[in-house]
């Protein structure tokens, strides 16, 4: 399925499926820092545990978290009054095939109120186009300027949210191996990214960001 079918195909998905009420702040890719996984591991309780291993990785993965954190914040709430039953990652796998759950048409997928923009930037994680992904949903439900910017930056939280899974596996089996290089690469991809969308550094999170309500 090319991208703009699968960014055609998730707009009439959301449209089909209706408009939830809200978004599942807990679980939202927003809050990918606190959502809960494997044994209620969060990806800030599993980086604690790997930092008594290699608290150099992990604060330099914490950097880049502060550094994303702070655009996410500023247009959290905007995008939150954009909601939508977004798709959840499998828990065996801890991934989602996103051709696959968006041409079941059964509704077996299992889903989560969230944003609207969380499939997309699960879409283009997945390897497709972002642009061609964006302009194909928006043929069917327009998107604001201000959500086409964002996709980006949703992105490299879904980066995050898939180390958090793998993190929290790695913490509930016992914490033995921990995957230093996996959390180094991701570290490194999600800086590059930020300054290539020309994302300032911060050196501490926006005030009052405990979620990115």
């Amino acid at each position: 399925m090319d991208a703009r079918e699968v960014g055609r195909r998730l707009a009439e998905r959301h449209e089909a499926l209706g408009r939830p009420d809200g978004v599942d702040e807990i679980r939202s890719l927003l809050n990918y820092a606190e959502a809960p996984h494997t044994g209620d591991w969060t990806l800030r309780s599993a980086l604690v545990r790997l930092a008594q291993v290699d608290p150099a990785r992990v604060g330099a993965l914490l950097q880049a978290m502060r550094r994303l954190d702070v655009p996410l914040h500023h247009v959290a709430r905007a995008l939150q009054r954009r909601p939508a039953h977004s798709l959840l990652p499998d828990p065996a796998t801890r991934a989602i095939d996103v051709d696959a759950a968006i041409g079941s048409g059964d509704g077996s997928v299992r889903t989560v109120p969230d944003i609207r923009l969380a499939d997309i930037a699960r879409a283009v994680a997945a390897g497709h186009d972002e642009r061609p992904v964006v302009d194909g949903y928006a043929g069917i439900s327009a998107l604001d300027q201000e959500e086409r910017l964002a996709v980006p930056l949703l992105v490299l939280a879904v980066d995050f949210d898939g180390l958090a899974r793998e993190l929290a596996t790695w913490a509930e089996a016992g914490a033995v191996d921990p995957p230093l290089e996996r959390v180094e690469r991701v570290a490194e991809r999600v800086w590059r990214r930020l300054d290539e969308l020309g994302v300032p550094e911060e050196t501490m999170p926006p005030r009052g960001a405990r979620t990115r309500g």
